[in-house]
C-alpha cells in the first residue's frame, strides 16, 4: 500500500528496527488512537525503550489516563507528511511534534530531556520532571461531557 506521497507504508516492531530508515518516527498515541501526543524522528531518540514506555505513560496522564489504549508505534513518515489520528491527527515535521494541548502545559523542553537520555529516573518517577507534579492530570472524558451537556442546555 502506498501513501499519498506515493511510499510504501512501513512499519517497525521496534525503535532498534526502526533506526536504520531515516523517516522513521516514533508515535505516541493515546485513547486507542484517538489522540496522537507526539511524532518524533526515531533519529532524535537517544534513550532506552524502557524510558520511551515511561515517557508515554507520563503524557497520558495528562490526557486519557487510560494505560490499555496508550501505544508506540514505529513507522516511516518523511517530513512533511501528515499522522493521521483522532484530535487532528499530528505531523512528521522532522523533529519533535507535540500535541497542542501539551504544549500548554509546556512540557517540550522535558520530553526534549527524555529522548536524548539527559532525564534520569527512579522507579515510578514521572519523566516530564518534578516541576509538573503540582498540575494535575486532566480527565479528558469527562471535561468533554460536561462541555457536551452544557451545550444541550
Amino acid at each position: 500500500m502506498a501513501d499519498a506521497h506515493g511510499s510504501e507504508y512501513m512499519a517497525f516492531e521496534s525503535v532498534e528496527g526502526a533506526k536504520n530508515d531515516p523517516d522513521a518516527v516514533a508515535i505516541f498515541e493515546g485513547n486507542d488512537g484517538g489522540q496522537i501526543y507526539a511524532v518524533v524522528p526515531v533519529s532524535q531518540i537517544a534513550c532506552p525503550e524502557t524510558s520511551l514506555e515511561r515517557l508515554l505513560a507520563d503524557l497520558d496522564k495528562f490526557s486519557w489516563n487510560d494505560p490499555d489504549g496508550r501505544r508506540i508505534y514505529y513507522e516511516r513518515w518523511p517530513a512533511g507528511s501528515g499522522v493521521a489520528g483522532g484530535m487532528g491527527g499530528a505531523q512528521s515535521t522532522g523533529e519533535l511534534w507535540l500535541h497542542p494541548d501539551l504544549e500548554k502545559l509546556r512540557l517540550r523542553p522535558n520530553v526534549l530531556a527524555v529522548l536524548a537520555g539527559e532525564s534520569a529516573q527512579r522507579s515510578g518517577e514521572s519523566t516530564v520532571g518534578p516541576h509538573l507534579v503540582h498540575i494535575p492530570a486532566r480527565n479528558v472524558v469527562q471535561e468533554r461531557e460536561t462541555a457536551t451537556s452544557e451545550k444541550l442546555v
